[in-house]
């Protein structure tokens, strides 16, 4: 027999899973456990008691929680349901606003916030935005495409669209069978083959007014001019470049290098080559009613069109006006038509976000860009008719997968089910534009339905199976962005299913996660010092977690995690406690529950709102009571409490590895082996029991400094056991929490009597 006296210093390795809990020879198995509920590991490597969770209010279910943040002291929970949006804010509720969708479509909804705005996807429906404009107005508004994107043009000159006009409400005529019911609000554009017989424009030549002219495929028409002693008008020399208003193309006035009379005319801008009308009425799959947002070329009318004169320009001192005797025909329609890209027939975008001051859309495998600076234009032209490198773009995606969340970095992440593209110039002779961007591929670690969160400036999701974690994130040397399964240590974990992941960035880089059986997860990561590691936070019996969410606190300083529950068939909204910090140690701890709060005069009667027939944990005043509460919620305490917390309790325990320490005489593996002596370091801790699987002893009756007549206080130091349990091959401490108070464990070990084998 030999004698070792092995020790675990740190924790924050987590739960282990169960495939790897025989590898001895990896570095994780020193800091990690067999089991760790109602514990989580911390950066610093301690193991703390995972706080309670306090009732916030009841609320009509199911819902599905949104974080909404303006600002760190300005947070926002939004609670969408079928038909409303219930808003809580400074650890309340605030006001609650009528939706437009229903519960099926708020599990389709993907969302993207942008100070006080969040803007909500579907594919089956239109993009929305829900603002905030004051502390307490909150309302939904559709995003309004106006002038893009569109699909590529029409090539088929067999297909034509004719219009019955060129601006206001008209009607479109096409030759062949091209439009459904289901294109009704989305936009249509309209380009003309040629302009017709309009003639070009040529610098000091004389016009007449009214007369079309056309200037690099830009149609204007005279509207005054300053005629000569021959009461003629002539053009300027400068050709008209302008798309609104009207201006002149020469001075008008005084005489020119050869004395002759200086030309120039006012043009007003009418149109260029194309138009763009948004759909408002289906008649038949040849004929649709449509309201003209860009003014359509002459061409593309089916009578041609004119127009009157309305410029007010023409002043009668010049001389009495005539209408033009010079005409125009047309070959009425074109077959340079295209649809809109966004529409019931085409699809919604599916998600969204802004990069490089542009707001980018994802629908299937398409990448749209808007105009950079712009959130409301995808014009492809400015207003030169130029394709500038500040337009908005199209990028296809490599991937038949649709694109299901997008990530803005220095390059733009597009990640479907499949794997994570980046969008990146094509040339890095300049930035993202129309022409120069490309997509490749990254990785193979798709997404599923759940939105990405972002912790340590990494992006975080659920794969696609709902079984792992992925991070991705820039590998420098690589030049790619890299996937790392954050569940590898831990794969038993994904059994139930990740539902949804919620950033708890501040005070303690803490990772949460829904589960599919109701539990909650929770993983410390911190990459920069190797740590990652999960537990379970199991809630109360009869309460089961459906979403989650974290938002900062009222105070700026931390975040706070909110979980939408079931329980008693009802839906709870819920805020857990916040985590204790260092030095910190509260004599009534919040550690309980779907917990309620009193303070005030002390008192020995209460009432708990949510909570009927049930058992109760309550710490009043530093004392911890079991009651039961009866049918309409109330209980009594034995001794009056002025602050009182009441709720239900939730298991807490950790249960280390085999400990491998070795001997004298070999490896300690498989070896038969007893804790002679065992001892637990604590921190600020109260109600934990300690020892071996099968025996354990409450701390405070290892302690011989206790006053008699006074409840035992928060210890820390070390704790001590002899002889604990019986000889086995599986070696191990257990500590579990017995009573509703706050903890912190700091090492563990012994002395273990090892046999041989």
């Amino acid at each position: 027999m030999s004698r070792v006296t092995p020790a675990q210093v740190s924790f924050n390795g987590g739960e282990l899973s169960k495939r790897l809990q025989a590898r001895t020879d990896q570095a994780i198995y020193s800091i990690a456990l067999a089991e760790m509920v109602g514990f989580s590991p911390m950066v610093e490597g301690v193991s703390e008691a995972m706080p309670g969770t306090i009732h916030v209010a009841p609320l009509a279910g199911p819902f599905r929680f949104v974080e909404f943040e303006f600002s760190t002291t300005q947070g926002h929970v939004l609670a969408f349901a079928d038909g409303k949006v219930t808003i809580f804010t400074n650890d309340a509720l605030l006001t609650e606003i009528e939706s437009p969708y229903t519960w099926a479509e708020v599990q389709e909804l993907s969302f993207f916030p942008s100070f006080d705005v969040l803007y909500c996807f579907r594919r089956g429906s239109r993009p929305r935005m829900l603002f905030r404009d004051g502390a307490e107005t909150f309302g939904f508004e559709e995003y309004v495409f106006t002038d893009g994107p569109f699909e590529k043009t029409n090539k088929d000159e067999s297909k034509t669209v004719s219009v019955s006009g060129i601006s206001g409400a008209i009607t479109m005529e096409a030759s062949h069978d091209i439009f459904a019911a289901t294109d009704v609000g989305g936009l249509f554009r309209i380009e003309a083959e040629d302009l017709g017989d309009i003639t070009a424009w040529e610098p000091y030549t004389t016009v007449v007014m009214g007369q079309y002219l056309n200037a690099n495929d830009r149609v204007y028409r005279v509207v005054g001019g300053n005629p000569d002693d021959d009461n003629k008008i002539r053009t300027g020399t400068l050709t008209p470049v302008h798309t609104e208003g009207v201006e002149w193309d020469g001075i008008a006035s005084g005489v020119d290098v050869n004395d002759k009379p200086a030309g120039g005319v006012q043009l007003e801008y009418i149109h260029d080559k194309w138009g763009v009308v948004r759909i408002t009425a289906f008649t038949n799959s040849m004929s649709v009613k449509a309201e003209v947002l860009r003014r359509l070329p002459f061409s593309a009318g089916a009578s041609g069109g004119s127009y009157s004169y309305i410029g007010g320009y023409w002043k009668a001192t010049y001389f009495d006006y005539e209408p033009p005797t010079i005409s125009a025909s047309y070959a009425y329609g074109t077959y340079r038509w295209s649809f809109g890209s966004f529409s019931d027939t085409r699809g919604w975008p599916s998600c969204g976000t802004i990069w490089a001051e542009r707001l980018c859309l994802g629908l299937d495998s398409s990448i749209f860009g808007g105009v950079s600076g712009d959130l409301d234009s995808f014009a492809e032209r400015n207003e030169l008719g130029e394709v500038s490198d500040d337009m908005a773009f199209v990028a296809i995606v490599q991937d038949a997968n649709p694109v299901r969340h997008m990530v803005a970095d220095e390059q733009l992440l597009a990640i479907t089910a499949k794997g994570v593209h980046a969008l990146t110039p094509a040339s890095q002779a300049k930035g993202v534009a129309p022409g120069n961007i490309q997509s490749r591929k990254q990785n193979d670690a798709g997404i599923g339905d759940a939105a990405a969160v972002e912790l340590n400036s990494r992006t975080i999701y659920i794969d696609r199976s709902g079984s792992r974690i992925y991070e991705t994130d820039l590998d420098p040397a690589r030049q790619v962005e890299q996937e790392l399964d954050l569940t590898r240590y831990a794969r038993h974990f994904g059994a139930p299913g990740f539902i949804e992941l919620a950033s708890q960035q501040h005070p303690f880089n803490h990772l949460w996660a829904v589960m599919g059986d109701g539990r909650l997860a929770v993983a410390a990561y911190l990459p920069e010092e190797q740590v990652l590691g999960f537990a379970w936070r199991p809630l109360a019996e009869g309460i089961v977690a459906r979403t989650i969410c974290a938002i900062t606190d009222p105070a700026g300083k931390f975040d706070q995690v909110w979980i939408g529950v079931e329980y008693a068939g009802s839906w709870h909204v819920l805020r857990m406690a916040p985590w204790r910090m260092a030095g910190e140690s509260e004599d009534t701890p919040c550690m309980v529950d779907m917990a309620a709060l009193y303070e005030g005069d002390p008192k020995d009667a209460f009432t708990h709102p949510v909570i009927r027939n049930a058992g109760l944990h309550v710490v009043s005043d530093g004392a911890f009571y079991p009651v039961d509460a009866n049918a309409i919620g109330g209980f009594t305490l034995p001794e009056a409490g002025a602050k009182v917390w009441a709720g239900l309790s939730y298991d807490a325990w950790m249960e280390s590895l085999n400990f491998e320490a070795g001997g004298d005489n070999g490896a300690a593996r498989g070896r038969k082996a007893r804790f002679g002596k065992g001892w637990v370091e604590v921190l600020d801790a109260r109600g934990l029991a300690f020892g071996v699987p099968g025996d354990l002893e409450a701390l405070e009756e290892l302690r011989g400094d206790s006053v008699t007549d006074e409840g035992y206080a928060a210890v820390s130091g070390f704790r001590l056991r002899d002889a604990m349990g019986d000889h086995t091959r599986y070696p191990r401490l257990r500590i579990e929490r017995v009573a509703p108070f706050q903890a912190t464990i700091a090492a563990w070990g012994g002395e273990l009597n090892m046999e041989k084998l």
